[in-house]
């Protein structure tokens, strides 16, 4: 299934995310223009991925004893 979103690339952003079992999305977004173009596509950062973002992530949207089991489950633990 494809989707196709129209828009204004100066309202875009790129981001690293993830679902949460409640259907919430979680991670972080940075503005289009400032992400890095690789020749093939547009990325969020040379250096950040999920696997670097995972803790972070873990820390900042997830409270104990959640934060633990969720942070055990590896960054693909989630969708």
């Amino acid at each position: 299934m494809y989707r196709y979103v129209k828009g204004s690339e100066e309202n875009a952003f790129i981001g690293i995310w993830w679902y949460t079992d409640s259907g919430e999305v979680i991670g972080y977004m940075c503005p289009l223009k400032d992400g890095v173009d690789t020749g093939n596509c547009t990325e969020y950062d040379p250096t950040e991925n999920h696997l670097s973002l995972w803790k972070r992530v873990c820390n900042d949207y997830f409270e104990e004893p959640e934060r633990s089991r969720i942070y055990s489950k590896g960054y693909r633990g989630l969708e």
